[in-house]
């Protein structure tokens, strides 16, 4: 994330958006960093179970959940355009006013996808590797939860791990602590679709833990052509399905911050008819889309027949009704600035806006009917999102100082707080995970440190005489019972767990 943040939120470029939802944080193990994950799950779950979820929310049951599937941001015609909205808060710059600015963030939120997932792509093919310690830290008034928390904090993980997709496997090295004290070192091998363990502490062979061909299937992410395609095809589908009659742009005045702007409303207007042919359009689009078809076939690894299929049902349960849906995006003639932006859904039991109204020169307040549940706020280092929507508060918040980067997440519900902050600095750097339960009284952290490794090749131990979980023999167990038992930090451990046990009430040491 070596990329200031713009100081206009209607500007903020694709370099940005790479950096705000690239690699930092998932790189934090050095294993995994594929966000492809996050669009296999959504397929698997609109396609493979669902299928009526694609229409946009419609499903085959009573009539009282289908009104109910019709929430605002259950509508999947709202949901895309008001997802249109938001992105184009970030994604318009450079004027272009002869250009439809929805279209315009369509292919811009197309490029922005297409782009990451490259990046992405060329990382997992990359080398990685890095290297955490991690510590807990339990604080507690109970007295119980004392006994427990004396031990946890005890306790610290060493880990180093590292991976290739391209030569298929991931390397783990675990050393376990207890008040400073070394209790078990251990190490993991995938090596295309075996894994092995290997803990010479207390045994002599490595162990092959498990084998299957379906493990190889871990590394297919290192292509990424199907989700390119995906993303391409879909772009062309929903822009396709937005006609241009359905647009309008005129030149208004409003009033922001007090003073009168003159600005371009852009907007997109919809009656019942027009979403009914939508909805439609976008299914008939995919049903025709031999590409499309056959890589979200090849992603949610399914049959073709199957996909048509599922297709076709959603298709078939889409309904005509009343809904109406009107969207707004008010940018400045003179600086291109976003101004204002609002989405308006009603009918078919439904009558709410989503709207995003200037409050300061860097902060939009986010309304929902009128009722401010949260505001963004963006400037040259800095961006954050406050919601406080129903007795849940969410704070995200991104800082930027040269090479540095602080990430905060924290949100409260039903009296739970949970918070988490990295702070990164050019791959190194810290990670606190805090979940505070004041009615248990129960207040825990997980500290972390990081810091990448410039690896060309992932480490591996000899497998060459290994045996087969399986195979171990109770001699084999008992000679490793024996070395256990010769661990003094290891029994320390012990002692203090039983201790705990023996302490709670119905024990034989009550």
């Amino acid at each position: 994330m070596n990329q200031e943040f713009n100081n206009d939120p209607s500007k903020i470029t694709q370099e940005n958006i790479d950096n705000s939802i690239g690699t930092t944080p998932s790189n934090v193990t050095g294993v995994e960093n594929n966000p492809t994950n996050v669009v296999q799950t959504n397929i698997d779950s609109s396609i493979g179970t669902n299928p009526s979820n694609i229409a946009g929310g419609f499903d085959n049951g009573p009539v009282m959940e289908e009104k109910r599937s019709k929430t605002p941001l259950l509508i999947g015609l709202g949901v895309i355009i008001v997802f249109l909205i938001g992105i184009g808060v970030f994604f318009y710059f450079n004027g272009h006013k002869t250009q439809n600015i929805y279209y315009k963030t369509i292919d811009e939120f197309a490029d922005a996808l297409k782009e990451n997932v490259g990046t992405v792509n060329k990382e997992v093919k990359d080398v990685l590797g890095s290297e955490m310690e991690l510590s807990l830290n339990l604080k507690t008034n109970d007295s119980d939860m004392k006994a427990l928390a004396n031990i946890l904090n005890k306790l610290k993980l060493t880990v180093n791990a590292e991976a290739s997709a391209k030569d298929k496997k991931i390397y783990a090295s675990v050393g376990a602590k207890y008040n400073n004290g070394n209790l078990i070192n251990g190490e993991l091998l995938v090596n295309n679709n075996s894994i092995y363990g290997n803990v010479k502490d207390l045994y002599n062979r490595p162990i092959k833990l498990y084998e299957d061909d379906a493990l190889s299937e871990i590394w297919n992410v290192t292509d990424t052509t199907d989700y390119d395609t995906i993303i391409t095809e879909m772009a062309k589908i929903i822009k396709s399905s937005l006609k241009e009659e359905y647009f309008t742009k005129t030149e208004e005045k409003i009033t922001v911050l007090g003073s009168e702007v003159a600005v371009y409303n852009h907007t997109l207007k919809l009656n019942g008819d027009q979403i009914y042919e939508i909805e439609n359009a976008l299914m008939d689009g995919m049903l025709n889309d031999e590409a499309l078809l056959k890589a979200l076939a090849n992603v949610a690894e399914i049959e073709m027949s199957e996909l048509k299929t599922n297709l076709t049902d959603a298709k078939s349960s889409i309904e005509k009704d009343d809904r109406t849906l009107e969207s707004n995006i008010y940018v400045n003639k003179k600086n291109d600035k976003l101004e204002m932006a609002n989405v308006k859904i009603s009918g078919a039991g439904v009558d709410e806006t989503l709207a995003l109204n200037k409050s300061a020169e860097d902060t939009f307040d986010i309304l929902v009917s009128n009722t401010k549940v949260g505001t963004f706020t963006n400037t040259e280092n800095n961006m954050e999102l406050k919601i406080n929507y129903e007795d849940t508060t969410l704070n995200f918040q991104i800082t930027k100082q040269g090479n540095s980067t602080d990430i905060t997440i924290s949100a409260e519900a039903e009296g739970i707080t949970m918070e988490l902050i990295l702070s990164d600095n050019d791959g190194a750097g810290t990670l606190k995970l805090r979940i505070n339960v004041p009615e248990a009284d129960v207040d825990l952290t997980l500290n972390a440190t990081y810091k990448e490794k410039d690896i060309n090749k992932v480490t591996e131990f000899s497998t060459s005489n290994y045996i087969k979980l399986e195979d171990m023999t109770e001699n084999d167990y008992n000679s490793m019972m024996e070395k256990l038992q010769n661990n003094q930090n290891l029994l320390n451990l012990i002692q203090d767990i039983m201790s705990i046990e023996q302490s709670l009430p119905g024990s034989l040491g009550m």
